[in-house]
């Protein structure tokens, strides 16, 4: 009996829901990758930030060196990204910029020290690090972003941006598994930024009873009696200090709703734990400037600008803007041009092969109706470029042969050259006189052969 097709309960689970595609995409995605010319730290710094973002990032990026800054600005739009994280390393230091997608701004950070997820996962007491964390966003969590400065509400804003935001009527505390700290210290001007795990333990109960409840038999052949493997007692590994030592009022929360954290039989009050996952980075803000690293510096650490050169670099960078969208327009104008130049060639073309009688009327107004619709989408991608909207379009691929495929090409044309040569020198009299005698020396070429074989073989049965 044929089976039934039948819906499986995975497919059921994951149907997808009316909405909810538009609702993802409304969230803020990243791209964090590193440019051409840094160390293989500073890549896996780079990997290791993007798992510390997940799960709306893109975690399999590859970024290789002919890619440039343009050719990801030109997909966030495809992709629905909204920030772009990358790492660059200058002759003397090393840099990491945020640029808000599509115009930017972009903030530039000088990385002062880091220390990769490797590292920090090595000197951890306790590793909790399972996959089934990283399904959700990180907590946000900022400290010391006050004050006056234009810089610092930008950066504020901009952190904020990096992660979607929380609705406190529909957040579900079980999906709070991970934070991101970032903290601003105004006297030396640095932000550190740290990223933990968070998990719940009930407070008060040692870690002997902890092991009893999750329901794994324990090895009791150190110990003269029970109580002894409750207490700690009669072994020194039990005895040490735990987790639970450290506990207090500073990381305790009461009255958690149900089904949250673990059971307790005190009373509901657990102890909030925090696991560092990495990676740490030292950061220091040095410039922030309008455009993808092409416009107006907001602000700069270093150097300061008087009223005057401002209003200079204002009216240079207008005065930049204006020839760039000249040349646009005349490039456009241009294309313009030069199609209507080839329409006017097509129509006196196929004009003259109509009187000619080689094709029909039908025929050659079908092909100017081909040929106009061609030039008006090539126009309209002209006029696109030239409104500025190229930096939201994909980039075209470009099709390139290489040095070998030329070469093959090349040769085919030659060997199709000479057969068709051939085969036209064959059917003229003279073509045919010339065959005849090639045959006639190849013949004779031949009995000659046949001969002088014949006098070897003979000059050996001699022998």
């Amino acid at each position: 009996m044929a089976r039934k097709n039948k819906k499986g309960r995975a497919k059921r689970r994951n149907k997808a829901q009316p909405g909810r595609e538009e609702e993802e995409k409304a969230k803020p995605h990243t791209m964090i990758f590193s440019r051409a010319g840094v160390g293989k730290f500073v890549k896996q710094l780079a990997t290791d930030l993007r798992l510390a973002f997940e799960p709306y990032t893109a975690m399999r990026l590859r970024f290789s060196k002919s890619n440039v800054l343009k050719d990801a600005v030109a997909i966030a739009g495809k992709f629905a990204v909204s920030h772009l994280v990358y790492f660059t390393h200058p002759s003397d230091s090393i840099n990491m910029r945020i640029v808000a997608c599509p115009h930017g701004p972009t903030l530039t950070f000088r990385v002062l020290s880091y220390c990769l997820r490797a590292d920090v996962l090595s000197a951890a007491r306790r590793i909790n690090s399972s996959a089934s964390i990283y399904q959700h966003p990180p907590l946000l969590i900022m400290n010391g972003f006050t004050g006056e400065g234009r810089q610092l509400r930008l950066l504020t804003t901009t952190f904020r941006s990096l992660l979607p935001s929380l609705n406190l009527q529909q957040l579900n505390l079980r999906t709070v598994r991970r934070c991101l700290l970032l903290n601003y210290d105004p006297e030396t001007d640095q932000i550190q930024l740290r990223h933990y795990s968070v998990r719940l333990a009930p407070r008060g109960v040692s870690k002997a009873v902890r092991r009893l409840r999750r329901k794994k038999v324990p090895d009791l052949s150190r110990y003269t009696d029970f109580n002894d493997f409750v207490n700690g007692a009669g072994c020194a590994s039990d005895s040490g200090l735990s987790d639970a030592d450290f506990d207090g009022d500073h990381n305790t929360i009461d009255c958690l709703p149900v089904g949250v954290g673990p059971a307790n039989p005190q009373g509901g009050a657990s102890a909030v734990r925090l696991t560092e996952l990495g990676p740490r980075i030292e950061l220091q803000l040095l410039k922030v400037e309008e455009g993808v690293n092409s416009g107006a510096v907001l602000y700069h650490k270093f150097v300061m600008k008087t009223p005057e050169q401002l209003v200079e670099l204002d009216s240079r960078a207008r005065r930049k803007r204006r020839l760039k969208a000249k040349r646009r327009s005349d490039q456009a104008d241009r294309v313009t041009a030069k199609a209507e130049e080839r329409l006017r060639h097509k129509r006196r073309c196929l004009e003259g092969m109509v009187a000619a009688g080689q094709l029909s009327a039908e025929e050659a107004d079908r092909l100017l109706k081909e040929e106009a619709k061609g030039d008006g989408e090539g126009e309209g991608e002209s006029a696109a470029g030239a409104n500025g909207d190229d930096a939201a379009a994909p980039p075209k691929k470009k099709t390139r042969l290489s040095s070998s495929g030329l070469a093959k090409s090349s040769a085919a044309g030659k060997d199709k050259k000479t057969v068709r040569a051939k085969a036209l020198a064959k059917k003229s009299p003279a073509g045919k006189a010339k065959a005849k005698s090639g045959i006639k020396k190849k013949s004779t070429k031949l009995t000659a052969r046949k001969k002088s074989a014949g006098v070897r073989k003979a000059g050996r049965a001699r022998k």
